[in-house]
């Protein structure tokens, strides 16, 4: 389960996501790219074929239809994502995934 706040504007999205240890996503693909920075905790993150293990400080990028997931390791676990402002389909995509809204912007 994840909590997330995020504000959007008309092009861009700024979010950050709160994570339990042991929750996992795998093969997620998005048409547009997407900067992370992990914030508190670690991760083992996967671009394309590359696996990382990431903590406090770290960043990752991933290329626009590159499928892209990992395994968080800590709880909590705080990744701080920017990204284009997502389609209103793209936010449905979230609540599938378990992500709750916590602030929502305008």
């Amino acid at each position: 389960m994840a909590e997330a706040e995020f504000v959007w504007g008309d092009n861009v999205l700024m979010l950050k996501v709160t994570v339990e240890a042991g929750s996992k996503a795998e093969g997620v693909i998005h048409t547009y790219e997407q900067i992370s920075m992990i914030l508190e905790g670690s991760i083992e993150a996967k671009v394309g074929n590359e696996k990382k293990v990431l903590k406090k400080g770290d960043a990752f990028y991933v290329p626009a239809g590159v499928p892209h997931g990992g395994t968080i390791l800590e709880t909590p676990t705080v990744i701080l994502e920017s990204c284009p402002a997502p389609a209103r389909s793209e936010k449905q995509e979230w609540k599938e995934y378990g992500v709750t809204v916590g602030k929502p912007g305008p």
